[in-house]
């Protein structure tokens, strides 16, 4: 049988939330076909087998809705209760929550940062961070390294034109070093 509810709850899962739902309301719907058949009263529900008799414990509680909490409580009681739905709120541990709130004091203080950068940028102050670089070393960022600069002044580059006949080069193939034409 809850093979069959199980399965039947799929077709028809729109009305029942729940499959414990499912079977009840289909329980409930054949005791009434049954009771058609017979010829009795149908609204008649004094008599019905799913109704809990005092005393008795509900197999399935879970199917019932929850009840609101009483108005009138007392006062450790509602401290009860706010203390106990605070365990259940508490799923993290304590080194869980020092890394959660080291991350939160973290981000904080980036953007708190970031806003101080972009509002001196915007007062004209400081566009750039400084960065620090030691005695000796090369600051990329600024230096071109290995940066050779011209000399001031005009330069003479009449002694630079040279003839290739003067060098003492010729074209030769590279047939006598290949063996062979290439394409």
């Amino acid at each position: 049988m809850p093979g069959e509810v199980r399965e039947l709850h799929n077709w028809v899962s729109s009305h029942c939330s729940s499959q414990h739902n499912f079977a009840f309301r289909y329980e409930y719907l054949l005791d009434q076909a049954q009771k058609k058949e017979e010829g009795a009263d149908s609204t008649s529900m004094a008599d019905d087998p799913r109704k809990l008799k005092p005393g008795e414990i509900d197999p399935n509680p879970e199917t019932k809705p929850a009840r609101p909490d009483p108005q009138d409580m007392d006062e450790d009681e509602l401290e009860m209760l706010s203390e106990a739905r605070a365990r259940l709120a508490n799923t993290q541990g304590k080194k869980a929550k020092r890394k959660a709130r080291e991350k939160q004091l973290e981000e904080a203080r980036r953007l708190a940062s970031l806003q101080k950068r972009r509002e001196l940028r915007a007062a004209g102050i400081g566009g750039r961070r400084l960065i620090r670089v030691k005695k000796g070393q090369i600051n990329y960022n600024e230096e071109i390294p290995f940066e050779k600069r011209p000399a001031r002044g005009f330069y003479d580059t009449s002694g630079e034109d040279v003839e290739p006949a003067a060098i003492g080069f010729r074209f030769e193939s590279c047939l006598p070093f290949c063996g062979q034409k290439r394409c």
